[in-house]
């Protein structure tokens, strides 16, 4: 699928912001890290993230012979002491399986009807009271872990994007993307509590700058909210600021430096042009470790990859083999991009959560992208169960199981 084709679906359109680096962190506890990131362009480093990974457990999702589990292109997927559940295109919805990847039913589908999903794009699971949370453009609906529909409330007309729990019933939200700074409903990143329901805890809403571009033809454009254990990440594709949400704060963690030429600042802003190679250098998205962040990011239409090491400070990049034109059109999260797999070869690592309490992270690849990546013969000694996979069949969950 070429990236620019999801403006069929308005509210998917991915996002940037861009604001400056002149805002301090409020704890030293809290340091912001600046990354001058064109100083790195040129490096070749061997990153390798072998030192927090025990092991890697494969698990093949279930495709019924009626294709009822199929599953399309995939928006979230959400991993329970029980269940894997995927947030996949219209064609499919929401979709349960258990934790050997045999399927269990479709949990939701797309519509306006009671239940039904409009623009879903990111779910969560609290599992002591055993209920899916799917945020959609304009509501958050709620089913059980049995598949029924419990209920939906609309948060109070914010129009979001990413909604992920951060502890003591409170969420963090993003505002759409592809809607107007001013439109009714955009409301920056928050933190709310009831799981949305409830009062505003904290919010920031001073992204657009019209001396760049109006705030009537800018707005959110690829945004990304990366959960961990110690908060959420919010970045965005020209984005220089890079936040962490805890429960009751906001606070700039990176300064993503890219220097952007006046041309790439008009065009990461504006609305009106949803490309994302129209900007040199931008951040794709953020991987988190315990030990260690990776960024995921473009310049110049070539893919890199950067490890920041929490500890030491340390800083690592390098180039892969892919521009961005070409791994656009493989898989929507881009699975093949990721950190080199040195442990057992198998595809690049590229995780889409981590759960601290289970000491995993969780990525879903389909089967077409291991098709692509043994076409290129980069899977010549990897284990056999991604030998075997088809690449018409449903993708396969890949759970890091982490040393810490």
């Amino acid at each position: 699928m070429k990236f620019y084709k999801i403006k069929m679906y308005p509210i998917l359109i991915l996002s940037i912001i861009i604001i400056g680096c002149n805002e301090k962190a409020e704890t030293t506890k809290n340091k912001l890290v600046s990354i001058d990131v064109r100083a790195y362009v040129n490096s070749n480093d061997a990153i390798s993230i072998k030192n927090e990974i025990e092991r890697i457990e494969y698990i093949p999702l279930e495709l019924t012979d009626d294709n009822s589990s199929m599953v399309g292109k995939i928006m979230d997927v959400i991993l329970t002491k029980d269940y894997i559940f995927v947030l996949s295109d219209p064609t499919c919805g929401v979709l349960q399986f258990d934790i050997k990847g045999n399927f269990i039913r479709q949990v939701a589908k797309y519509g306006q009807g009671p239940g039904e999903l409009l623009f879903p794009i990111s779910m969560y699971s609290v599992e002591e009271d055993s209920k899916l949370y799917i945020t959609g453009a304009y509501q958050t609906t709620i089913y059980n872990f049995n598949g029924k529909f419990e209920e939906a409330f609309d948060r109070g007309g914010r129009m979001s994007f990413y909604s992920y729990p951060i502890g003591e019933g409170r969420v963090v939200e993003t505002s759409s993307e592809g809607i107007p700074f001013e439109a009714k409903g955009h409301f920056g990143i928050g933190i709310f509590s009831n799981m949305g329901k409830g009062d505003t805890i904290m919010m920031k809403n001073n992204f657009s700058n019209d001396k760049i571009s109006p705030s009537k033809e800018s707005g959110f454009k690829l945004t990304r909210c990366i959960p961990s254990d110690s908060g959420v990440l919010f970045s965005t594709m020209t984005n220089d600021t890079i936040y962490r949400l805890t429960k009751d704060t906001i606070i700039p963690a990176f300064c993503w430096q890219r220097n952007l030429s006046e041309e790439s600042l008009k065009s990461s802003y504006s609305l009106l042009n949803f490309i994302p190679t129209n900007t040199e250098l931008f951040l794709y998205d953020i991987i988190e470790f315990p030990e260690s962040i990776c960024f995921r990011y473009v310049y110049k239409e070539k893919s890199f990859i950067m490890l920041y090491d929490k500890q030491s400070g340390k800083i690592l990049s390098t180039s892969t083999p892919y521009k961005w034109n070409d791994i656009s059109n493989v898989d929507f999260w881009m699975t093949m991009w990721g950190i080199n797999n040195d442990i057992d070869h198998g595809v690049p690592i590229a995780p889409l959560h981590w759960y601290k309490n289970k000491k995993i992270s969780i990525q879903c690849t389909p089967a077409s992208t291991i098709d692509y990546l043994r076409d290129k013969g980069m899977l010549k000694t990897a284990p056999d169960i991604l030998k075997k996979i088809n690449g018409d069949e449903n993708p396969i969950v890949i759970l890091y199981h982490l040393k810490c």
